[in-house]
């Protein structure tokens, strides 16, 4: 027998808010055009014993939509420009973009809200549950970049049971 399963997981996750909005530690950048991690999660359904007694069993992905809600700006400047991706990969593998790098230029001070999100492109590098997940980013100008991600981004993944 195959089971499906169908999970959806919110990686920010903070104490209540008066009005609903957690975001995750902002994240500076510190040498110029050199990129920061500024968001990483492990998608691994939240069961530290889920793989015991399945050593023959994998997850194969089937489909996986994100929606990401990244908020960027510069620390005290106008005139930085940030670029920013995020990457999936099968746990400890290669990393994958789901989507180019993108540029900001003269990103200024203010929080710039930013989304992308949609169904991600299965492959060689991300095919299983379960999977790393991290938002890069780099500014052109040093100690000036800032990123953090909103409540609102979120994963959902369809995969299913395989066995040999």
């Amino acid at each position: 027998m195959t089971l499906g399963h169908d999970f959806s997981i919110f990686p920010v996750q903070n104490d209540l808010t008066t009005d609903g909005v957690q975001y995750s530690t902002e994240v500076a950048t510190t040498t110029a055009d050199t990129d920061v991690v500024a968001f990483e999660y492990d998608f691994n359904l939240g069961f530290p014993d889920a793989t015991v007694g399945m050593s023959d069993t994998s997850m194969a992905l089937l489909w996986c939509y994100f929606e990401i809600n990244c908020m960027l700006k510069a620390n005290s400047t106008g005139t930085a420009d940030v670029t920013w991706k995020a990457q999936t990969r099968n746990h400890d593998g290669t990393w994958t973009d789901l989507f180019a790098a993108t540029e900001y230029s003269n990103i200024n001070t203010t929080y710039l809200e930013k989304t992308f999100k949609g169904y991600a492109e299965i492959s060689s590098t991300f095919n299983e549950v379960p999977f790393d997940f991290r938002i890069i980013f780099q500014c052109d100008e040093a100690d000036e970049g800032r990123a953090k991600l909103k409540n609102t981004s979120y994963f959902r993944a369809i995969f299913k049971e395989v066995k040999p």
